[in-house]
């Protein structure tokens, strides 16, 4: 690897990931290894098991497929069924729903057929199959590179669990949430009228944990994904962390923090010991700018946060899931659009997830039209590009880790610079209705994958994105990964002619207050009679901003228009009206 004049990946801070498993034909069985990853190194695909396929009908109890709020007939057994399909596409980690003991009947008209109204963590749910057919999955699920993942909820249980009546002091008080800036109502308050379980409680603790464990050691399960973390103590994960990992060392867990805000993520990320974090600010800027047309420096502003990380490269990124509309239905039908969305998603840090049925552009809107069955009538309809781009990733496993750098942004065009340990990649959006000139920094040889099929050559065409991998010489290499991993001090002025006091600069990056007044850049006045305020960050760092008054009566009033973004690349000056 430090051959041929290229930097060390020592010298550089940088580690290869491995990959695990590879693509066999439909029926052939690989050998039992007996290793499994500790890392989600790879794609994560949700399988929500009710929906995906029904391969025991003995289990179905009354399963109505034509009521979307009934349960479906989909279990254990199915997913076995369709592990080579998974395999295939180049699954590398499943993440279950639940699956355990569940409220079976409807609640208020609401369906409990996704399994997060648990009675019992300790049992499966009957219409799901039995423990015995749970082994047999993660052994399958093995013998085909896949690392298990199961879905638990420890924050509540179901409406009509065992312990309610059996452990009534097990639970906070039945009060709802009524304000959710509180954290004290988020933790114990009922979500959705749920009985909510108390953590803090010493025999609710060692039955979460107890139950937990009874999966990770006798069943071949290799991570946990994590229900409604925003509403649970972080201390009880630092403390279950700790447990967990002393019994069954290499147990990965996945965080759901359902918010957008990337300062309380973090926070929760490193505060709770998780291995990985949904990235849900990364989901919503991907909707907002390559679904409904927003700046696309609202997505480089939020890949300016990742600062805030210890580990950005373990958020787990995605484009929709069980309870927000389906990106294609988000893109309004339009899969040039999804396509753009895969390809980003694809070139940035993380782990890539999907969810069930993406790769045959399943549509969905708001719960439940967003939890259709799995069209397996259609199984054969894979979507290329996006096993294009799984490909280019099991081929270049340091897009997880590498450090990047955004190199342009405008309203409708980001160019982002990958640095990796014997290449690097571009990541280059175009959403105009012009070709652009690409920011390819050197001869290549230039390859990847582009929503349009046009490739990595020449300018990047209309409404297209593509990730190009190229190979430099050394000293080029060496240069640009030290760009990225050194990225130069750079400043920002802004003037305003007119004075006005009170004025301040509020944004999304730290050094502007994170979106608080409070912490924002105040303007001050300058040698030219105007006023100026000056931010600086790293090269690079791409941020939303706004102007902001505020009063002698500490009211603070916003200006009324969108966003402002601006990139730090060198030293600037840019000069503001308010409201304009």
């Amino acid at each position: 690897m430090t051959g041929g004049g290229r930097l060390g990946l020592a010298a550089l801070g940088l580690a290869l990931v491995s990959c695990h498993g590879r693509d066999r034909p439909p029926g052939e069985e690989a050998p039992l290894t007996g290793v499994r990853p500790q890392r989600a190194d790879d794609l994560v695909y949700f399988v929500f098991v009710d929906r995906f396929a029904n391969g025991d009908p003995t289990n179905d109890k009354d399963a109505d497929p034509s009521d979307p709020q009934a349960w479906h007939g989909g279990d254990l057994e199915g997913v076995i069924q369709r592990l080579d399909h998974l395999a295939a596409l180049g699954v590398k980690t499943l993440w279950l729903s639940p699956i355990f003991l569940c409220q079976d009947e409807k609640f208020y008209g609401w369906g409990a057929f996704h399994g997060y109204w648990v009675r019992d963590l300790r049992q499966i749910d009957p219409r799901f199959g039995d423990e015995a057919t749970l082994k047999r999955l993660s052994e399958a699920a093995e013998r085909r590179g896949m690392r298990l993942v199961l879905d638990v909820v420890y924050n509540h249980t179901s409406f009509d669990a065992a312990a309610l009546t059996e452990h009534p002091d097990w639970y906070n008080p039945a009060l709802t949430i009524e304000d959710w800036n509180d954290p004290e109502q988020l933790v114990n308050r009922q979500v959705h009228g749920l009985p909510d379980l108390n953590q803090s409680n010493p025999e609710v603790y060692a039955y979460l944990r107890d139950a937990t464990l009874k999966w990770a050691l006798g069943f071949g399960v290799d991570g946990l994904r994590i229900d409604a973390v925003r509403h649970m103590p972080t201390e009880f994960f630092a403390r279950l962390h700790n447990d967990l990992r002393a019994a069954a060392p290499g147990l990965w867990t996945l965080g759901e923090d359902f918010q957008g805000d990337p300062r309380l993520l973090a926070a929760t990320f490193a505060g709770g010991g998780f291995d990985g974090m949904f990235d849900f600010p990364l989901r919503y800027a991907l909707i907002d700018s390559l679904c409904r047309g927003a700046h696309l420096g609202r997505l480089g502003s939020v890949l300016g946060s990742d600062r805030l990380y210890q580990h950005p490269e373990d958020l787990v990124t995605f484009l929709d899931n069980h309870d927000m509309p389906r990106v294609l239905t988000e893109c309004g039908g339009d899969q040039d659009a999804v396509r753009r969305a895969w390809v980003t998603q694809m070139a940035l840090r993380g782990v890539p997830a999907l969810t069930w049925g993406a790769e045959l552009h399943l549509e969905g809107g708001e719960e439940p039209d967003n939890r259709r069955d799995m069209p397996w009538e259609r199984a054969g309809d894979v979507d290329p590009t996006l096993k294009a781009l799984i490909q280019l990733r099991e081929a270049n496993p340091w897009l997880r880790d590498a450090p990047s750098q955004v190199l342009r942004v405008d309203e409708a065009g980001l160019t982002v610079l990958r640095a990796g340990p014997e290449s690097v990649a571009l990541l280059e959006l175009n959403l105009s209705d012009v070709e652009r000139p690409s920011d390819q920094l050197g001869p290549g040889p230039w390859v990847g994958v582009s929503s349009s099929g046009a490739g990595c050559a020449g300018p990047v065409p209309p409404r297209s994105a593509r990730i190009c991998v190229g190979t430099m010489p050394g000293e080029v290499l060496a240069s640009m990964t030290l760009r990225v991993l050194n990225p130069a001090p750079t400043r920002l002025t802004l003037r305003v002619a007119e004075a006005s006091e009170g004025l301040i600069v509020v944004g999304s990056a730290p050094e502007l207050g994170a979106w608080s007044p409070e912490a924002g850049v105040a303007f001050t006045p300058d040698a030219s009679g105007g006023l100026s305020a000056t931010i600086e960050a790293p090269a690079g760092t791409v941020f939303a901003y706004k102007l902001v008054r505020r009063g002698t009566d500490g009211a603070v009033t916003w200006e009324e228009r969108g966003d402002r973004y601006a990139l730090l690349n060198e030293h600037a000056e840019l000069a503001l009206r308010w409201g304009e």
